[in-house]
């Protein structure tokens, strides 16, 4: 049997799991807790730590979130702007990258930016969990390197599935996005373009371009 030829008896392989996750590269997998055997704990442990390592878990695997300062920058703007427009009409809260959500067992992720409405907050407030149990409206993700396409498609197919009812993926530097309503209904959005609230949030948008231009001085003049 040649070399990359799967061997029957052996089973299920790492790079079956890989694939799973979406073909995620190795280094954003650690190696303890072995991939596979991880938990919410394990997931919580690595927070802990003094780095205070933001990992997702999926298929018993801890799955780093890849830093990216450019991303952090454009998502605490889009939240702001969110923030803003639910607070003005006191429609719920926003929350930052390092909220958890407990979409199904063994399954929490953790979007760049999310919004949850009074109705999905348990009494009408924000628990002092560290993984919540309710699902939010919005969700935001803004891949990086290490991020892949089939990443990306399976964490919007999770979102919806768990309940949640629009997602905004932001593409930086290709100064595009998509506004999800389902895993197959999905608008393109170009950098002239806007994120809209759809029926969700409706009054709301974001020009694209706004979430970009701080990232980049004019050119002065010499």
């Amino acid at each position: 049997m040649g070399p990359g030829k799967p061997i029957p008896e052996m089973g299920r392989s790492l790079a079956d799991l890989l694939a799973d996750l979406g073909d995620i590269p190795t280094w954003r997998i650690p190696l303890r807790p072995p991939p596979g055997t991880a938990t919410e704990e394990d997931l919580i442990a690595w927070r802990r730590t003094p780095e205070r390592w933001l990992f997702e878990l999926a298929d018993e695997t801890l799955i780093l979130k890849p830093p990216g300062f450019a991303q952090s920058i454009v998502a605490g703007l889009v939240g702001s702007e969110v923030q803003r427009f639910v607070q003005e009409e006191d429609l719920g809260v926003g929350l930052a990258a390092s909220a958890w959500y407990r979409l199904r067992k063994g399954l929490v992720r953790s979007p760049a930016f999310s919004f949850v409405s009074w109705e999905r907050l348990p009494g009408g407030k924000v628990p002092d969990v560290e993984i919540a149990n309710f699902i939010p409206d919005l969700v935001v993700e803004l891949p990086r390197d290490g991020h892949t396409e089939q990443e990306i498609a399976r964490k919007v197919r999770e979102y919806f599935e768990a309940g949640v009812r629009l997602a905004w993926v932001i593409r930086y530097p290709e100064r595009t996005a998509a506004v999800y309503h389902s895993p197959t209904d999905v608008q393109q959005v170009e950098e002239s373009g806007a994120l809209s609230g759809c029926d969700l949030l409706p009054g709301l948008r974001v020009p694209l371009a706004s979430l970009f231009k701080p990232l980049e001085h004019p050119t002065r003049p010499k």
